[in-house]
């Protein structure tokens, strides 16, 4: 199959739906995204009467079966054939089974922007892009290519929409306002304006300098906030985890009512953070040695955040190989597989085969397996790559 050619079909099969009017917009469950929000967010302000979060393949089925059009979006193509059945677009770049020459597709948020035709500002453009480019590589490659930008506050504005984990997303008025920013004429005189963006960090009661790693970027954000927004963007600790301004850090100075939303996703998402350096404090994991070392976790918890909590409490060393494995939000009875991205000539999950494999991201940093267990997650993984 020539996905591009699909891809673009996909995209005229989107602008038919928006068209017509009366459509519904289906997005995956489990963590959200800036993709993912973003899209959902436009696609609303271009008429669906409802934005769902959803995973499994019934739930799917059953919004396509009510007669409405349906646009999926960063859903997958694992379930292309049946979804394509009733009247449905599907935008998409996820190869169903971590095809490498998928990685060459736009994200959603991009095909979202294609087929409803607009035409970004220049800065919003750029923002796009690299929400685009995190969402395709990971937050550390994309940063190389990004100078600037990055990944920051955006990590608020996907983990307040993710509050809805499963089902219909009610909070409306935050879908048109994230429209609202992406859409705006709203533009910056100087860079160091964005430190007015930052200084939402200071509404996190945590402090970051105890687990630097963990935390660095709630110690980035701060630093943003005092207003020397360049340097910081610029630093090597901001290449490090990919931190840099982004869609968010430009839309909240665009509607300041969308601090509000991002203030609280933020919380979540650092919330998040600490759990994990409270599951490696409490000893609530399992080490498995291997060709590399795993780390396995039975819950559901960020697996960069334990990675970086286990190197703030010296339980790793950054240069060892290491897969972490934690609980898969979307998929019942199956675990997500990570690794570093500075790890990938050592650990490629798209060379994981098997029955028990559901996931293998193209780009080869993650993966999802069925298993009893976390750590029955990392043997089976072991012993296959």
């Amino acid at each position: 199959m020539d996905i591009v050619a699909r891809y673009k079909e996909e995209v005229e099969a989107a602008r038919r739906i928006i068209a017509g009017g009366r459509f519904a917009v289906v997005v995956h469950s489990g963590t959200a995204h800036a993709d993912d929000t973003i899209a959902a967010a436009l696609l609303y302000k271009a008429g669906a009467e409802a934005i769902y979060r959803l995973g499994q393949l019934e739930e799917l089925l059953e919004v396509a079966k009510s007669g409405r059009p349906v646009i999926y979006a960063d859903i997958g193509y694992r379930h292309y054939g049946e979804l394509k059945r009733y009247n449905v677009a599907v935008l998409d770049h996820h190869a169903p089974n971590g095809e490498p020459e998928y990685v060459k597709l736009p994200s959603s948020l991009m095909q979202t922007v294609e087929a409803l035709r607009l035409t970004p500002r220049p800065r919003i453009s750029v923002l796009f892009t690299a929400a685009d480019l995190v969402d395709r590589f990971g937050a550390m490659a994309a940063k190389r290519w990004l100078g600037l930008y990055g990944a920051s506050l955006n990590q608020g504005l996907s983990a307040y929409f993710g509050m809805t984990i499963r089902g219909r997303h009610e909070d409306v008025k935050f879908l048109e306002l994230v429209a609202e920013a992406a859409t705006s004429d709203f533009d910056v005189e100087d860079f160091a304006e964005y430190s007015k963006a930052y200084a939402i960090s200071t509404s996190i009661d945590i402090d970051p300098e105890r687990y630097p790693r963990t935390l660095a970027q709630l110690v980035l954000m701060r630093r943003a906030a005092r207003g020397d927004v360049i340097s910081v963007v610029l630093s090597q600790d901001a290449y490090k985890v990919g931190f840099g301004i982004d869609f968010t850090t430009h839309a909240i100075l665009a509607v300041p009512q969308l601090s509000q939303y991002v203030a609280k996703g933020l919380s979540k998402y650092f919330e998040e953070n600490i759990r994990a350096v409270r599951i490696v404090e409490r000893g609530q994991y399992a080490l498995v040695e291997g060709a590399v070392k795993a780390i396995a976790v039975d819950d559901n918890v960020p697996p960069t955040a334990l990675w970086n909590a286990l190197l703030d409490l010296s339980i790793i060393r950054e240069e060892e190989p290491v897969i972490i494995a934690v609980r898969d939000l979307r998929n019942p009875g199956a675990y997500s597989l990570w690794r570093p991205d500075r790890h990938k000539d050592r650990i490629d999950f798209r060379e994981l085969t098997g029955d028990r494999v559901v996931f293998r991201h193209q780009s080869g940093f993650m993966a999802v397996v069925k298993a009893e267990s976390a750590e029955d997650a990392v043997k089976y993984a072991l012993e296959r790559l």
